[in-house]
This record gives C-alpha cells, sequence and structure tokens, in this order.
C-alpha cells in the first residue's frame, strides 16, 4: 500500500506543535482507496522532539493538547 499523508493546518502551541491533517493510501493489488483524520502532537524541550503523538482524529489531537474544537 502507498500511503500520503497532507497536514491542512499546523498550530504552534508553544512549546507543542499540533499537525492537523488526513492520511489516505490505494492497495497495491485491490487499487482500493481509503483515507481518514490524522493528528500528530509533538511536544519540544531545548529544541529537541521530547515526544511524539499520534490521534486518528483531529477531535482527539485537540483534546489531547488541550486546545478547543
Amino acid at each position: 500500500m502507498q500511503l500520503t499523508v497532507r497536514y491542512e493546518e499546523i498550530r504552534d502551541l508553544g512549546d507543542s506543535v499540533l499537525a492537523l491533517g488526513e492520511i489516505a493510501g490505494t492497495g497495491r493489488t485491490s487499487r482500493v482507496d481509503t483515507g481518514s483524520e490524522i493528528a500528530q502532537l509533538v511536544t519540544y524541550r531545548e529544541a529537541k522532539a521530547l515526544r511524539l503523538r499520534d490521534f486518528p482524529s483531529h477531535a482527539e489531537g485537540l483534546r489531547a493538547a488541550g486546545v478547543p474544537e
């Protein structure tokens, strides 16, 4: 399967960054297209990525970051 991730919005939250987007793929043999939301929350300390968390929806990523929807 070939996967593509496209970020539609990136929010600077100070010591972390929240990226909201979509992950899509096409089956290698079946050629069936699929896609869903994705959210990634990266926390930084002293200019180094300390923690990266993936979420299956924008709502879950926003909630984990403490940002109102």
